[in-house]
């Protein structure tokens, strides 16, 4: 995995029984790797229900991760210090259920909004204009699909949106946010 400058940063070893990955991790300046953790899961898919990386941070050295820290009940994104290992801010979290997905713009590497599955697939945006085209979305599919972000173009005026529901197989959409 790559930092936000496109060092790498993060690397995953499989582990032998194929039960999950080790986690690896190297500063700036460093040739080496310096063990992070054992992760269960699935090295293919870089998924598990411990950690694993979302992808690029907004500067050196920064990936967003989601992890399930110890004493958590459920799963938050955080920013991670490649350098010195260590957590930092808390970037999306919920109360219901672990977080499915990261929305970040490509351009800053800024995160939009989150989402999570509880009862159904809900994306909450930090910024109220975002939520506004969320919403409108959603409104838009009769409130009965899943629209998820696939990508945006670097200046975030356009999405590529997945959208499936119960009676529609997934279709995907391109959203122009200054023509709603």
């Amino acid at each position: 995995a790559t930092d936000g400058a496109g060092h790498p940063v993060m690397r995953f070893d499989a582990l032998a029984d194929r039960s999950g990955y080790r986690v690896m991790r190297r500063a700036s300046g460093a040739t080496g790797w310096t063990f992070v953790m054992e992760a269960r899961g699935d090295l293919l898919r870089s998924r598990s229900p411990d950690f694993y990386v979302i992808g690029p941070g907004p500067g050196p050295n920064q990936v967003y991760v989601f992890a399930r820290r110890e004493g958590q009940d459920r799963g938050a994104i955080y920013l991670y210090d490649t350098d010195s290992g260590s957590y930092g801010d808390l970037v999306y979290a919920s109360g219901e259920a672990d977080v499915s997905s990261l929305w970040v713009n490509p351009g800053t590497r800024e995160v939009i909004g989150g989402c999570t599955y509880a009862q159904r697939f809900v994306c909450e945006a930090r910024a109220p204009a975002v939520q506004r085209h969320m919403n409108a979305l959603n409104a838009f599919f009769q409130g009965g699909a899943t629209v998820s972000l696939v990508d945006m173009s670097v200046d975030a005026s356009k999405w590529l949106l997945r959208v499936e529901s119960p009676t529609e197989a997934a279709g995907y959409f391109l959203y122009d946010v200054s023509r709603r």
